[in-house]
């Protein structure tokens, strides 16, 4: 699950992946506008995609809690906006598993 995520995170223009020989550790890094890497494009790139899975994404592979300040600078939004997706987000969440439950 957290290699599928990474992999989105760097369609999404978000993370550079690296690995420097076969079977070695895969490197990552986040992708800033301080960085060398060519991220033209980057913008409507994340047009492409909501919030909503941008913000999965990057929680699926959070390695420890990650605040709303520091998403939303990743992402370039309010924090206001990052708590209310993933406030949204968990509600779906919750009500996708009630109904699975419900058939079981």
């Amino acid at each position: 699950m957290h290699f599928l995520a990474l992999l989105e995170l760097c369609k999404l223009g978000l993370v550079e992946l690296g690995q420097g020989s076969t079977f070695g550790d895969v490197q990552i890094s986040w992708i800033d506008e301080g960085s060398d890497l060519d991220i033209e494009g980057l913008t409507s790139m994340r047009d492409e995609h909501s919030l909503e899975q941008i913000l999965e994404a990057m929680l699926t592979v959070a390695l420890e809690p990650i605040s709303a300040e520091e998403l939303a600078d990743v992402v370039e939004t309010d924090a206001a906006d990052v708590t209310t997706t993933c406030a949204g987000s968990v509600a779906n969440f919750s009500r996708n598993d009630e109904a699975s439950n419900s058939r079981n």
